[in-house]
């Protein structure tokens, strides 16, 4: 039953849309499903070689609102050369149409993962919404903060300059 729950929910949430996952854990370590052109994929193959900025958030979160503008301009001006991931908080599945809401509300670009149960959360340490963590090509953490997307092109720049050397 529970198999079945879950392959209703993933099916659901593929159709959502084709930037929106859901965090899962497998055998212990971390695996993050995620429908990109219809492929299965897991969050280290997605930043494998490539440097990231996930984005902590959660639909009733007020400062995450305020920064959606410059999440967004940053993916603008970035997107090329650094993975933008905006990894939700939301623990109800009953607000996966507020989720989509959000999504479309605030043109956000950068792919969305749900993690409901918070295992991003709990891996990276996140200490609320919203977090900002910038890893470098190698998966390491170059920068984290409590907000202030604003503030981070000087560490972008610098982990895109090491990731072309």
């Amino acid at each position: 039953m529970r198999s079945l729950f879950k392959a209703l929910a993933l099916t659901f949430l593929s159709s959502i849309s084709s930037t929106f996952v859901t965090a899962e854990t497998n055998t212990g370590h971390l695996d993050v499903p995620m429908f990109a052109d219809g492929k299965l994929s897991s969050l280290a193959e997605l930043s494998q070689g490539q440097a990231s900025l996930l984005f902590f958030w959660s639909v009733n979160c007020s400062f995450c609102k305020k920064e959606m503008p410059a999440l967004n301009s940053l993916y603008d001006s970035y997107h090329q050369d650094l993975r933008f991931l905006a990894i939700n908080q939301d623990q109800d599945y009953k607000s996966l149409t507020q989720i989509k809401n959000y999504i479309e509300e605030y043109h956000l670009q950068a792919k969305v993962i749900n993690d409901p149960k918070l295992y991003l959360s709990s891996y990276f340490k996140v200490p609320g919404t919203p977090t900002v963590i910038l890893l470098n090509k190698e998966g390491y953490i170059v920068k984290k903060t409590h907000s202030q997307l604003n503030k981070l092109a000087v560490e972008i720049e610098q982990v895109i300059k090491d990731k072309q050397d």
